[in-house]
C-alpha cells in the first residue's frame, strides 16, 4: 500500500511539473490569484510588467491573458477590442485547449461591456463548447442567465443560474453560491413569483451571514428589501432589511439605496423624508435614479397646487425620462436581435441534436445490419459444413457397400466353382442331359452339397 502510494504522489510531481514548466513559475502564481484576490494579481502584474521580456511570445500573450482575467475579475474596464482580437486570433491559431476557452469568455465580458448582447452570446457559448474547466463553465453560465435575464427570458435566465449554482455547489464556492441565490431570488421577483423570490434571496443572505462577508450580506439585504418594497405586502419586513443599509453607504450603493430610501417613506406616508432623498438623489444620483426621483416628485406636486418649482421638476422629469427613452430604444433593439440570434442558436442546436441522434441511430441500424449478416453467414457456413460432412460420410458408407458387395460376388464365384468340380454335380448334370433320374442316394448328396453351399455363402455374408 505504501508503495503504490509512493508511485501516486510521483506521478502526480511529474505530472504538475509538466504542466507547470510551460509557464514561467512567476505568470503561473499570478493566475491562481486572478479569482481569489484579483487586485493582488494586478499589483504583481505590474511590477513585473516593466521588466517583461516581450521577445517570448507566449510568455507575453499568457500575461496579457492574466492582465485581462484580473481586471475582469475588479470590474476594471476592458480596453478596446483590438487586444482582445489578437489574443484571441493567437490562441486559435496555436489551439491552446487551455487558454482558449478562457480568451473566449473575456470576449464575451468586453462584448457584454460593449452592451452587444449577440456578440457575448456568442463568445460564451463557444466557452462552453471547448471549455473543460468546471469553475469557467459555472462562470459562463451566470453570465447568460444575466443576458436572458436582460433580455426578459426570464426561464432561460433561471434555467442558466441553477447550473451555475449546481456547479458552486460541487466547488463548494461560497462567494458564487450568493450571488446565484440572489440572482435567482431577483429572477423570480421579476416573475412575480414573490414567495420563490424570497426564498432564494434569504437563502444567500444565509450564507453571506455565514461567510461573515459584509458586501455580500449588503448586496442580499438589499435584493431582500426591493423585493418586499416592489411587492408592497409587508413593510416591516422591509424595514428589516432597508434601515440598516443607511448607516453604511458605500459611493457605488447610493442611487440603489436612496432610490429604496423613496419607495420605503412614500409607503410609510412620510413625505419629508421623500423630498430628502430625491434631494440626495438630485446630487448623486445616475440617470435611473434621477428619472424615478422626478417621476415621484411630479406625481407628489399633483396632489397640490404646483409652482414654478415644480414645473421645474416636471421639465427635469421629462429630459430624464427622455433620455431613458432612448436608451431603452437602443436598448431594445440590441435585446430582439439578441433575443433573434440566441433562438437562432437554439434551432440550430435543436437541429445538431437531432441529426446526431439520426446519425446515432444509423450507426446502430449499420451495426444490427451487420451483426444480422454476421449470423446468417455463420448459420449458413455451419448447415454447409453439416451438409458436407453428411455427403461425405454417405459417400464413403457407399463405397464400403461396393466394395463388400463387389468381395461379396467374387466369392459366390468361388463357391460355385467348387460345387462344380465335386462328383456329384458332374453326376447330376450328365443324368439331366440324358433324362435319366436320379435314385435317391445321389440326390441326398447333392441336398447335402448344396447345403453345405449355402452355408458358406451365409458365413461371408
Amino acid at each position: 500500500m505504501t508503495n503504490k502510494i509512493k508511485i501516486l504522489l510521483l506521478v502526480t510531481l511529474f505530472y504538475t511539473s509538466c504542466n507547470s514548466s510551460k509557464y514561467p513559475k512567476s505568470l503561473v502564481e499570478i493566475d491562481s490569484l486572478c479569482y481569489s484576490n484579483p487586485q493582488l494579481a494586478l499589483t504583481k502584474l505590474e511590477q513585473i510588467g516593466n521588466n517583461f521580456d516581450t521577445t517570448q511570445t507566449a510568455y507575453w500573450m499568457y500575461y496579457n491573458l492574466l492582465k485581462l482575467k484580473a481586471q475582469e475579475k475588479t470590474c476594471t474596464p476592458h480596453p478596446n477590442l483590438g487586444k482582445i482580437n489578437l489574443l484571441k486570433s493567437y490562441y486559435e491559431r496555436n489551439d491552446d485547449k487551455k487558454l482558449l476557452p478562457e480568451i473566449y469568455y473575456l470576449t464575451g465580458t468586453t462584448y457584454l461591456d460593449l452592451h452587444d448582447s449577440p456578440q457575448a452570446l456568442e463568445y460564451f457559448h463557444k466557452t462552453l463548447n471547448e471549455c473543460k474547466d468546471i469553475r469557467l463553465k459555472g462562470l459562463t453560465y451566470a453570465q447568460l442567465g444575466y443576458i436572458m435575464l436582460y433580455q426578459g427570458n426570464f426561464s432561460s435566465a433561471i434555467d442558466f443560474y441553477k447550473k451555475s449554482y449546481h456547479i458552486d455547489l460541487i466547488r463548494n464556492d461560497i462567494k458564487g453560491q450568493i450571488y446565484d441565490l440572489r440572482d435567482l431570488g431577483y429572477t423570480y421577483a421579476n416573475t412575480n413569483k414573490v414567495d420563490s423570490a424570497i426564498f432564494f434571496s434569504q437563502q444567500s443572505l444565509q450564507l453571506a451571514l455565514k461567510a461573515k462577508m459584509p458586501k455580500m450580506i449588503t448586496s442580499a439585504k438589499s435584493s431582500l428589501a426591493n423585493i418586499y418594497l416592489d411587492s408592497r405586502q409587508d413593510v416591516d419586513s422591509a424595514a428589516k432589511y432597508f434601515l440598516p443599509l443607511l448607516n453604511d453607504i458605500r459611493e457605488e450603493n447610493k442611487s440603489g439605496t436612496f432610490s429604496m430610501a423613496i419607495k420605503y417613506y412614500k409607503l410609510c406616508n412620510l413625505p419629508d423624508s421623500v423630498n430628502y432623498y430625491i434631494k440626495k438623489i438630485e446630487e448623486t444620483g445616475d440617470v435611473y435614479a434621477k428619472e424615478a426621483a422626478y417621476r415621484e416628485k411630479v406625481e407628489m406636486a399633483l396632489k397640490k397646487n404646483c409652482s414654478y418649482k415644480d414645473l421645474l421638476s416636471w421639465k427635469l422629469f421629462i429630459q430624464y425620462a427622455d433620455s431613458i427613452e432612448n436608451i431603452s430604444n437602443a436598448n431594445a433593439i440590441a435585446k430582439s436581435q439578441s433575443l433573434y440570434d440566441y433562438t437562432q442558436k437554439e434551432k440550430e442546436y435543436i437541429k445538431l441534436q437531432n441529426e446526431n441522434k439520426q446519425h446515432k441511430l444509423w450507426q446502430i441500424i449499420y451495426g444490427l445490419t451487420t451483426l444480422l449478416t454476421f449470423l446468417l453467414f455463420y448459420v449458413y457456413y455451419k448447415k454447409y459444413k453439416i451438409a458436407k460432412n453428411e455427403q461425405k460420410r454417405q459417400t464413403m458408407e457407399l463405397q464400403h457397400i461396393l466394395e463388400k458387395s463387389a468381395s461379396q460376388k467374387t466369392n459366390n464365384k468361388d463357391t460355385l466353382s467348387q460345387i462344380k468340380e465335386t462328383n456329384i454335380y458332374s453326376i447330376f448334370i450328365q443324368k439331366t442331359q440324358n433324362k435319366n433320374n436320379i435314385n435317391e442316394n445321389e440326390w441326398k448328396e447333392w441336398v447335402t452339397s448344396k447345403s453345405v453351399w449355402i452355408r458358406h455363402r451365409s458365413s461371408l455374408v
